[in-house]
């Protein structure tokens, strides 16, 4: 781990850890700069690179945030100084879509944007193409999600939407962030289980020391490493999409987000299961941290593409190579990806 990285981790955990109400701590992730992550030193950011986003976005799953800071990472990424400047760092997705856009001007409804009510800039998939609205002209009607996080509707009447070149679909690239939340929600509902397994007393010694507990913590536990292997591989592979001038596009990597995504969604159930099961009743009681990170688990598993979605969409991409082009088509891909990383 680089020392930079270190001390972007260091600084969003005093952030994440301290206690604040959503709304503040938002406000304390813009300040500290942490949207900025993957923009230059010279525009106003860190330098980063994905590796370090994924790291970041983790980090809040971990400790069970729930606000957009993946979507405004990728968004600032995307749109440069100018969603500093203009917009405040508050870029965030809309899942989906209703309406037409018409001469450049949406009149529709956004639907499933997380923490839109304070958001700045919208990005969303609208007839085949990526825009960006100005929420400030828009109707908002307020929502949240199961677990309490906000997630409202937009409506838009005759809004001027500039058009976004992205290196995938807005879909896949929303579907990015949930991985690495997944993947630090899933450690640290492991983190939690382990410790109680630990402390809990059964026929005079603790849970943790009885094998069928034991068995089922090293199965939540590989589910935990495997989403974060996966994470880490979509991540590189989502830097290595955008070449540094000019945004082109160098290839799409939905193939290895769809794979990540899916093999998240996945690990949920079993993760979930395993984290209530071991501990009992307490496991769901409103006090105790645990739901925390299971609602947003459920949440981030459905959001963004469920395990059906992307298993169908993982299967085309790999059917269109047919039998006797795949391993090659997965090895030029892998290959590609590690000299970006390198």
């Amino acid at each position: 781990m680089s020392t930079e990285r270190q001390m972007v981790l260091d600084t969003a955990e005093r952030i994440f850890a301290g206690g604040a109400t959503p709304e503040t701590m938002w406000q304390q992730v813009i300040e500290a700069g942490l949207p900025a992550l993957l923009l230059p030193e010279a525009d106003g950011g860190f330098g980063g690179d994905w590796g370090d986003a994924f790291s970041l976005i983790r980090l809040a799953g971990y400790h069970a945030v729930g606000l957009p800071l993946g979507e405004a990472i990728i968004g600032v990424a995307l749109f440069g100084s100018e969603a500093i400047s203009a917009f405040d760092s508050r870029v965030v997705f809309a899942e989906s879509a209703s309406g037409t856009l018409d001469g450049g001007n949406f009149t529709g409804i956004l639907h499933g944007v997380a923490s839109g009510r304070t958001a700045r800039l919208v990005l969303a998939s609208i007839a085949g193409q990526t825009v960006g609205l100005d929420i400030s002209g828009a109707i908002v009607t307020p929502g949240e999600t199961l677990a309490g996080d906000p997630c409202d509707s937009l409506e838009f009447r005759a809004a001027p939407a500039s058009l976004c070149p992205v290196p995938t679909s807005l879909f896949a690239l929303g579907a990015l962030p949930r991985i690495a939340q997944i993947a630090g929600a899933m450690d640290g509902a492991l983190a939690l289980a382990i410790g109680h397994a630990n402390e809990r007393q059964q026929f005079g010694k603790p849970i943790g020391k009885l094998q069928a507990v034991q068995q089922n913590l090293a199965v939540m536990a590989e589910a935990a490493a495997a989403v974060n292997c996966a994470g880490q591989a979509a991540f590189q592979a989502a830097g290595q999409a955008l070449v540094s001038t000019g945004g082109a596009v160098k290839f799409d990597p939905e193939f290895e987000i769809a794979a990540a995504k899916l093999r998240a969604n996945i690990a949920v159930d079993a993760g979930t299961a395993i984290a209530h099961q071991v501990h009992g009743g307490i496991g769901f009681t409103q006090d105790y941290a645990l739901h925390r990170f299971t609602r947003r688990l459920y949440v981030w598993r459905a959001e963004f593409g469920n395990e059906r979605f992307w298993a169908e969409r993982l299967g085309v991409l790999t059917a269109v190579q047919g039998g006797d082009k795949l391993w090659a088509y997965l090895t030029a891909r892998s290959d590609l990806v590690a000299m970006g990383a390198a």
